[in-house]
């Protein structure tokens, strides 16, 4: 993300895709990391968590998205 601009751009365009979907949560990928979010309202969504990506995702990193994403099955 270049910007917070850019950032809150993405999260509008996932809060609509969630709502959608139904989902009560989302991320965004970008090449400078990973932002999850949990969805209240649309506007008004709670970031869960910011990982900064590395060189490679690490076992540790793995345990810490689990129960983030709600997705026990998550595999790298």
């Amino acid at each position: 993300m270049r910007s917070a601009k850019e950032l809150r751009t993405a999260i509008e365009q996932c809060e609509s895709y969630a709502g959608k979907l139904r989902c009560t949560r989302f991320a965004i990928a970008a090449p400078e990391g990973l932002w999850i979010y949990t969805l209240n309202y649309s506007g008004q969504s709670s970031q869960l968590a910011y990982l900064p990506f590395q060189s490679e995702i690490s076992p540790a990193m793995v345990e810490k998205l689990k129960p983030l994403i709600g997705f026990n099955a998550f595999r790298t």
